[in-house]
C-alpha cells in the first residue's frame, strides 16, 4: 500500500499538483515498527535488518524523497532501523 502511494504521487496523475506548489514538495515513505516479532520474543537482528531493507528500498524505487519513522516502542528496534538508514542517502529521514 505505502509503496503504491508513492508510486502515485510521483505519477503524472499528481505532476501539476507538485508543479504548481509553493513550495518544494516532498514524498514521504511512512515505516512503522515491527512490534509483533518483539511481543513474541523474537529479535533477531537479521531479521530486523532483512524487514527493513525490503520496506525502504521498496518506498526509494517508488520515488520517496524521505522515511518516517514513527510510533516505535521498543528502542532497540528504532536504533537498527536508524543505523540501516545510512544504505539510502538520496532519502532524508525523519522521526518522530
Amino acid at each position: 500500500m505505502r509503496s503504491a502511494a508513492a508510486e502515485f504521487a510521483r505519477s503524472e496523475d499528481c505532476a501539476e499538483a507538485r508543479e504548481s506548489a509553493a513550495r518544494e514538495v516532498l514524498i514521504a515513505g511512512s515505516m512503522g515498527p515491527l512490534d509483533w516479532a518483539f511481543r513474541r520474543g523474537t529479535r533477531s537482528r537479521s531479521r530486523f535488518r532483512r524487514f527493513f531493507l525490503e520496506q525502504a528500498q521498496a518506498l526509494e524505487e517508488r520515488g520517496v524523497d524521505l522515511f518516517i519513522l514513527e510510533t516505535f516502542t521498543y528502542i532497540e528496534e528504532i536504533c537498527l532501523r536508524l543505523t540501516q538508514s545510512g544504505r539510502f542517502p538520496d532519502c532524508r529521514l525523519l522521526r518522530r
